[in-house]
């Protein structure tokens, strides 16, 4: 049961992460300035790159195509008031690790030419410039003139009467010093100026505040705005019916004889309302239509029996059990579906997630011989866990805010998974939902 669910779910995952990875084209509104100061307007694919790009796709208002660009190809382009100047310019090129016995002995920043795209993190007269790449450390630079000039930094390593210690060359320090000279109160703090993003740009920031300018710093509404632009969440309420039914399984031979009777017994199916929230996010622009549906469901099931063991014509035993569970249900669903006017339809498969809150259950055992009470015994009827995952797997069809769906899930009816007697469960399920409200898009 566990191997196959956790097939099932890497099966999901896999699907998910493929088509958000290989079907998504984030192309966000922007500009180029070409070799010839020409500035053209369009749109920019944006992949979520956390490093300066090689290269870009551009195309403009008249292209159905994008067009590839590498920093010697342009001198500008900016995507939502992210900027990004084109600069041959000194590239440190020691690689990013945090591993102690790498780091040399040698003072020197090695470095090499490349053309890149640097990131603006702050214009104005005195401007901070970043190229981060996977590979190697982040550089930052500063604007002299037409010139860009990197800001030096290294740590390295010596031994000191046969001891190792680390030392860093902080020659950006005294570049700053140089570079912001018109504001002499900010000497103590370059000093203690870190060689990191967040401290640099604070340098530069107050550096602005003394020379009373206001900077153009770089823009942090880059995710947002691709959550409204590009997804679609919709919120909202569903509820339905669950037919539930549970068939116990002899986990060891010998362990389960003290429970024979949940072995033995058919239990009448369980039929109880569900009802709960939903949170549903899909993409407003895929090759491929799929949603990424979650919900959190509120569930009971509830089954009893009664039963005789006769051993001869006078000597039985009766027996009389039942078992109660309430629980949250979180549903985790990858939909694909097809679009048919206002209306689509979908299959769906997930993992669920059950959480118990209340759980009950009793066991009463009667002995009889000859029509005397010889034994009686009661306790609970087995042991539950506050945890299982199980999956599910339906079909609906959704008009406008309004959907439904038939649903099987498949789980291992709470059992603990010590407990000599196994169990499987299976609840079919008539959803309806509508959505309340859509959290991104404003259309």
């Amino acid at each position: 049961m566990i191997k196959n669910v956790a097939f099932f779910g890497l099966l999901i995952i896999g699907l998910f992460i493929t088509f958000f990875v290989q079907a998504q084209e984030y192309f966000i509104p922007g500009y180029i300035i070409n070799n010839n100061d020409d500035t053209i307007t369009g749109q920019i694919n944006y992949r979520f790159l956390s490093n300066n790009p090689e290269y870009i796709t551009f195309k403009s208002s008249t292209d159905s195509f994008g067009i590839k660009y590498k920093p010697s190809d342009i001198k500008e382009y900016s995507i939502f008031r992210k900027n990004y100047k084109s600069a041959y310019v000194e590239i440190d090129t020691t690689e990013k690790n945090n591993d102690r016995n790498k780091i040399t002995e040698s003072f020197n920043v090695e470095t090499k030419m490349d053309s890149v795209f640097l990131q603006a993190l702050i214009l104005g007269e005195k401007s901070l410039f970043l190229h981060s790449s996977s590979t190697n450390n982040d550089n930052f630079y500063i604007k002299t003139d037409s010139s860009y000039q990197l800001l030096y930094y290294k740590k390295y390593k010596k031994k000191v009467n046969g001891e190792t210690k680390y030392y860093d060359n902080k020659k950006y320090v005294g570049q700053l010093m140089v570079y912001l000279k018109s504001c002499p109160t900010l000497g103590t703090e370059i000093s203690n100026t870190d060689y990191k993003k967040e401290s640099l740009m604070r340098v530069f920031k107050n550096y602005h505040i003394c020379m009373s300018e206001e900077p153009d710093l770089e823009s942090k509404s880059i995710a947002l705005y691709l959550l409204t632009n590009y997804f679609k969440a919709d919120f909202g309420v569903l509820g339905g019916v669950t037919n539930s039914s549970i068939t116990f399984i002899e986990e060891s031979t010998t362990s389960a004889l003290p429970y024979q009777y949940l072995l033995v017994n058919n239990y009448k199916n369980s039929i109880n309302p569900t009802f709960g929230i939903f949170l549903s996010i899909e993409p407003n622009k895929s090759k491929i239509k799929y949603t990424v549906h979650n919900e959190l469901l509120h569930r009971k099931y509830s089954f009893s029996s009664n039963f005789n063991l006769n051993y001869n014509l006078t000597d039985y035993s009766t027996y009389s059990f039942g078992f109660d569970y309430t629980l949250w249900n979180l549903n985790n669903i990858l939909q694909l579906r097809k679009n048919i006017g206002n209306t689509f339809v979908y299959v769906s498969g997930g993992i669920s997630h059950n959480f118990l809150t209340i759980d009950y259950s009793n066991y009463r055992s009667v002995e009889i011989v000859r029509d005397d009470i010889t034994t009686t015994s009661t306790g609970r009827a087995f042991t539950t866990a506050d945890y299982t995952m199980g999956y599910n797997l339906g079909a609906g069809i959704k008009y406008k805010n309004l959907f439904g769906e038939f649903r099987y899930e498949s789980d291992n009816g709470m059992i603990d998974k010590d407990f000599p007697v196994g169990a499987k469960m299976n609840h079919y399920s008539i959803i309806v939902g509508y959505k309340l409200s859509n959290l991104f898009n404003k259309n």
